[in-house]
C-alpha cells in the first residue's frame, strides 16, 4: 500500500524539511563570493571587506524585522542574497576608487583617499539604494500582505545599507595605515579586465559601433517586449511551483487529480436575504444547475453542495427510485429532507454546506490543477452563470478556499503589474532628474531597466514561469538593481568630462574605473544567486536564482556597452554640461583618425 499525501501544510514541511540543504548553499555561495573577490583583488581588505559591510546591513535588517514581528520566509533566502549582494557591489567600487586615487598619488593619506572616494560615488551609490528602495515600495502598494512583508524587508535592508555600506567602508578605509596592500596570489586578473574594458572602449567610442550597439538593443527591447506579453499570470504549470514537476509530491498531485475530483478547493457562497432561503426549491434547484454547468470544466473534477444531502434522502424516501435524485418543490419538504439526512449523521457534518439558520451556504469545488488560466476560466465562468441565472432572496458570491486566494492574487497581479512597472519607472525618473538635476537624465536611464525587464519577461514566457505572488518581488525589485551599474558608469564620465572635455575619452576612463567594479560586482552577484539553480532542489529558489542571474548579466552588459554608446551618440546635457559641441569636435576628431 502507498500513502500519497498533498496540500499546503505537507508542502510547507516539504519546504522546512529544506532547511539544512538551504543552509549548505548559503555557506557555498559565501565561500564562492569569497573566491571571487580574492581573484579580483588578490588582497585580504578586497577580499573581507564586502563581505563584512554585507554582513553588517544584514544583521541590522534582520535584527529590527525581528523586533517588528515579522517573520522570514524560507523561500525568500534567494530575495535576502540578492539585496546583500548590492552591498558587496557598493563596497567594491568604493575600495576601487579607495585604491585608484592612492595610486594616482602616491603621498596621499588614507583619509584623503576614502574622503575623496566617498565623494565621487556617493552621488551614484545613494541614488542606487534610493532607486532599490523605490522599486520596493512599489510592491508594498500591492494589497497583499506576504507582497507587503517583503517589501518592508527589503526597504529597511537598503536603507540600512546606506549606513553599512556608503558611510562604513571609507571609514574602515580611512583607517589603512600602509599604502600597498600585502597581495595574498602571485598573480593578477589585471589582464582579463583592462582587456574587456578596452573592448568596450573601442565599440563604444566609435560611431559607427555605437550606432549598432544601439539598433542591436533597440531590436532587442521591442523582440523582447513581444515575447514577453506571453507571460502567464498566475501559475503556469500543474502542481506546485516550489517543486520540480518529477519531485515526489507533484507526483503524488498528479497522481490525486487523476483517480479522483482534485486536491485544489474553491468555496462559492450563496448568501441569502432571509432565513431557510436555502431550503428554497427555486434557490437549491439554480444551485444544481449551476454544478452540472461548472462541472463541464475538463479541470473542475466535482462539486458538492446542500443539494447533494437532500437529493439522496429524497430518492430513499421514494423506494430508491432514480427518478426522484433531486431537490423538492417545496420548501416544507426539504426542510423534512434535511431534518431527516442531519438526524442520521454527527453533529457538524453539513456546517460546510450551510449555517444554522440555512441563510448562507457554500458550494465546494474540486479543481484538478490551479494553472493561472484554469483559475481565470473558472471565474469567468461562475460570473457568466451568476449574471445570467439570478436568484430570488439569494446572490451567488465568490469566496475562498486555495483557488479562491489564488485567484484574488492572480486579479491583483494581473490589473496592477503595468502600473507597478510605470510606477517603478516613474520612480526612477524622479530620482534620476532630482540627482542630476535634467530630467534628461531621467529618461536616459530608462532603456537600460526596460530592456532588463523586457527579457526577463520573455525568458519566463519561454520557459514557462508565471509571474505569480512568489515571482513578483523578484520582478519588482529587478526594476531598481541593474541600474546602479549605470550610474557609476555615467558619474564617472561626468567626472572626466569636467577636466578633459572629450567625450571619448571620458568613456574610456570611465569603463577603465567603474567598469572593473561593474564586471566584479556583477560576477559576485550572478554567482550569488546562479548557484541556487545548480544547487537547490527546489524549483522556486533555482528558477528565482536563474531570472536573478538573467537579470544582472543583461544590466551588466547593457551599463558596459549600450550606456556609453548611447553617451557617446546622444551626448547628454546632464553629463556634458554646455560643452556638447567640444564633445562633438573630440567624437569627430577620433572617427577621423
Amino acid at each position: 500500500m502507498q500513502i500519497s499525501l498533498v496540500g499546503q501544510p505537507v508542502l510547507a514541511g516539504i519546504v522546512i524539511e529544506r532547511l539544512p540543504e538551504t543552509f549548505s548553499i548559503v555557506i557555498a555561495i559565501v565561500v564562492a563570493i569569497l573566491v571571487i573577490l580574492l581573484l579580483a583583488k588578490g588582497t585580504v581588505r578586497g577580499m573581507l571587506l564586502p563581505l563584512f559591510s554585507a554582513a553588517i546591513s544584514c544583521a541590522w535588517a534582520l535584527g529590527i524585522v525581528h523586533i517588528l514581528g515579522v517573520n522570514l520566509d524560507p523561500l525568500a533566502v534567494v530575495i535576502t542574497f540578492l539585496i546583500s549582494a548590492r552591498a558587496v557591489s557598493h563596497a567594491v567600487q568604493l575600495i576601487l576608487a579607495f585604491d585608484a586615487e592612492r595610486a594616482i598619488d602616491h603621498e596621499l593619506s588614507a583619509r584623503d583617499a576614502a574622503r575623496i572616494a566617498l565623494r565621487k560615488l556617493f552621488r551614484p551609490g545613494l541614488l542606487g539604494l534610493a532607486t532599490d528602495a523605490g522599486a520596493m515600495a512599489v510592491v508594498a502598494l500591492t494589497p497583499i500582505p506576504l507582497l507587503q512583508k517583503a517589501a518592508l524587508i527589503g526597504a529597511l535592508w537598503l536603507g540600512a545599507m546606506v549606513i553599512c555600506t556608503i558611510i562604513l567602508v571609507p571609514v574602515l578605509l580611512s583607517w589603512t595605515r600602509v599604502h600597498h596592500e600585502h597581495r595574498i596570489l602571485p598573480f593578477r586578473m589585471d589582464p582579463v579586465f583592462n582587456g574587456i574594458l578596452e573592448a568596450c572602449s573601442r565599440v563604444t567610442t566609435e560611431k559607427r559601433h555605437a550606432t549598432m550597439v544601439v539598433f542591436i538593443a533597440l531590436f532587442i527591447l521591442v523582440s523582447s517586449g513581444f515575447l514577453a506579453k506571453d507571460i502567464t499570470i498566475g501559475d503556469a504549470n500543474p502542481g506546485s511551483p516550489i517543486l520540480w514537476p518529477d519531485s515526489a509530491y507533484n507526483q503524488n498531485d498528479a497522481s490525486i487529480n487523476e483517480r479522483f475530483p482534485g486536491s485544489d478547493r474553491m468555496f462559492l457562497v450563496v448568501a441569502g436575504t432571509e432565513n431557510d432561503v436555502l431550503k428554497n426549491p427555486g434557490v437549491l434547484d439554480n444551485i444544481s444547475r449551476f454544478q452540472q454547468y461548472i462541472e463541464a470544466q475538463p479541470e473542475v473534477g466535482g462539486t458538492m453542495s446542500l443539494a447533494d444531502v437532500i437529493r439522496p434522502v429524497n430518492m430513499l424516501m421514494r423506494e430508491g427510485n432514480p427518478r426522484f435524485f433531486s431537490v423538492a418543490y417545496d420548501q416544507n419538504f426539504n426542510a423534512e429532507l434535511l431534518f431527516l439526512a442531519m438526524a442520521g449523521s454527527d453533529p457538524g457534518d453539513v456546517d460546510r454546506f450551510t449555517d444554522y439558520k440555512f441563510r448562507n451556504g457554500a458550494i465546494q469545488m474540486n479543481f484538478r490543477d490551479h494553472k493561472g488560466d484554469t483559475i481565470r476560466t473558472a471565474i469567468q465562468a461562475i460570473k457568466d452563470y451568476a449574471q445570467h441565472n439570478p436568484m430570488e432572496k439569494a446572490d451567488f458570491e465568490l469566496a475562498g478556499g486555495l483557488i479562491g486566494v489564488l485567484a484574488a492574487v492572480n486579479e491583483v497581479i494581473f490589473s496592477g503589474q503595468l502600473q507597478s512597472i510605470a510606477l517603478a519607472l516613474l520612480i526612477l525618473f524622479i530620482f534620476c532628474a532630482i540627482a542630476y538635476k535634467s530630467p534628461q537624465a531621467g529618461l536616459f536611464f530608462l532603456p537600460l531597466v526596460l530592456l532588463s525587464n523586457t527579457i526577463t519577461f520573455a525568458f519566463m514566457a519561454w520557459h514557462g514561469i508565471g509571474l505569480n505572488i512568489n515571482t513578483l518581488p523578484v520582478a519588482a525589485l529587478g526594476i531598481g538593481l541593474g541600474v546602479d551599474y549605470a550610474f557609476y558608469i555615467a558619474d564617472r564620465v561626468k567626472e572626466r568630462f569636467e577636466s578633459c572635455g572629450d567625450l571619448a575619452e571620458s568613456i574610456r576612463f570611465a569603463l577603465s574605473r567603474a567598469g572593473r567594479g561593474v564586471i566584479v560586482t556583477a560576477l559576485t552577484m550572478v554567482v550569488s544567486v546562479i548557484l541556487w539553480f545548480f544547487l537547490s532542489s527546489l524549483r522556486f529558489q533555482a528558477e528565482m536564482g536563474m531570472l536573478i542571474a538573467l537579470w544582472m548579466t543583461v544590466s551588466a552588459i547593457t551599463a558596459l556597452i549600450v550606456i556609453p554608446s548611447m553617451i557617446y551618440l546622444v551626448k547628454p546635457s546632464f553629463l556634458v554640461g554646455n560643452n556638447t559641441l567640444k564633445a562633438s569636435r573630440g567624437a569627430n576628431v577620433l572617427s577621423m583618425s
